[in-house]
């Protein structure tokens, strides 16, 4: 044996023996992840350590949106989405293997023109189905290799051995997340419920004697000659309004008011909302900045209910935030800021708010009645907000961290 070959056998052995070494590991450290983030940086580091890319994208499936999205901001070229029903999805669950496109110019061509800037911004070469159960439920977008030479027959089959292992894994991840939200939203609803019976209880029995107090406070004060005295009755009156404001609330809460629905225009909803609290966030120095849909929104709602819940959450904002914050309200338009996301079944509204944040153990709390982070708080505004949007069929969730403010995300079905 020459040296030559000698040394090529030498170098293809260490390959073979890294490339082991790198599968050994991976195949471990999918035990270790249950959190889907964590897994497909996992996933990325790995293949990083086995191909010559400085860039690697995975698309999931997002199944409740019938689209293949990105993690976020991982993009460099913006925010977007491929559909389920887009031609590169199609010709992957027909052929069932990986798409090579310097060697396939013809099924570059019959992708549609968003598909293809899309692949030619990232400079795409290789497309690689995650396929479980005869199943697409993502791929992996691999740029130029940036030593310039070609994908090798021995990485793919290791792309192809790795891949398929991290596909159940996102799976599993997958299946794990989706039913702590169920569980989670079975144990909200179901706590709720139970409060909700209890408060229309508590309120029906306190209503009939706080009238009575109330009427006999009215009386009495007709006979009060002493100012002093009088003023303590008013100041005895406000405080049973008070207390009657929060039983309707209680009554609000256990039994909302039927939806006088209707179609109405969400940026407008919202812009009349915005104006309801233009005062209150002047006075704090709160700056409010609105990014809505160009075009009109259609939503089948209440638009009384829905502009209550806005108030609530604006004024939550303003008060949780020190002179000279802001609030960012986005209305996602998917299908005007994505090339590929068409036919969206609902409409996103997020409000931002540079505040002080909530406290992760007070997060699982937040919708509970009566219960507030503020002092002179009732604890109802969110509960009730919750139950309106629910009967609206959406959905509405926090994120927060102490220190960097509140993210209050709210769902909502577009009208068709």
């Amino acid at each position: 044996m020459n040296i030559f070959n000698y040394r090529k056998k030498r170098k293809q052995k260490e390959r073979s023996d890294s490339f082991k070494q790198v599968m050994s590991e991976f195949n471990r450290s999918l035990s270790l992840f249950v959190d889907k983030e964590q897994l497909r940086a996992n996933i990325i580091s790995k293949l990083k350590k086995i191909i010559s890319v400085e860039d690697i994208y995975i698309f999931l499936l997002n199944a409740e949106q019938n689209k293949f999205v990105a993690e976020k901001d991982t993009l460099p070229i913006g925010n977007f989405s491929f559909l389920t029903t887009c031609k590169l999805a199609f010709w992957l669950n027909i052929n069932e293997t990986y798409l090579d496109l310097k060697d396939n110019k013809e099924v570059f061509y019959f992708l549609t023109p968003p598909e293809q800037e899309i692949l030619s911004s990232l400079k795409i070469e290789i497309v690689y189905p995650m396929r479980v159960m005869n199943q697409t439920k993502g791929f992996v977008l691999l740029p130029g290799k940036w030593d310039k030479t070609s994908y090798n027959q021995d990485e793919i089959e290791l792309l192809s051995n790795l891949l398929d292992q991290a596909s159940f894994a996102l799976e599993n991840a997958s299946l794990i997340r989706q039913q702590k939200e169920r569980l989670k939203k079975m144990y909200r609803a179901d706590r709720l419920a139970m409060m909700g019976q209890l408060a229309a209880g508590a309120a029906h029995e306190i209503r009939n004697p706080l009238t009575s107090i109330r009427s006999t406070i009215q009386y009495l004060k007709k006979d009060i000659e002493d100012s002093d005295k009088k003023e303590m009755a008013n100041g005895l009156i406000e405080e049973v309004d008070r207390i009657n404001d929060i039983i309707q609330g209680l009554l609000s809460f256990a039994k909302p008011s039927s939806l006088q629905l209707e179609n109405v225009d969400l940026n407008t909803l919202l812009d009349q909302s915005v104006r309801f609290i233009t005062n209150t966030a002047s006075k704090k120095q709160v700056k409010v900045n609105c990014k809505f849909a160009a075009e009109e929104v259609k939503i089948y709602a209440d638009p009384g209910q829905l502009k209550q819940v806005f108030l609530n959450i604006l004024m939550n904002a303003i008060q949780a935030i020190d002179n000279g914050g802001e609030i960012n309200i986005d209305v996602d338009s998917r299908a005007s800021s994505n090339l590929l996301s068409v036919g969206n079944a609902e409409q996103t509204i997020t409000f931002r708010d540079n505040g002080k944040g909530i406290p992760r153990e007070s997060l699982e709390k937040i919708f509970d009645p009566f219960f507030t982070t503020k002092q002179d708080g009732t604890g109802l505004g969110l509960s009730i907000s919750y139950s309106i949007i629910n009967c609206h069929g959406g959905d509405i969730n926090i994120e927060s961290t102490p220190g960097n403010g509140t993210s209050v995300i709210i769902k909502l079905p577009i009208t068709n």
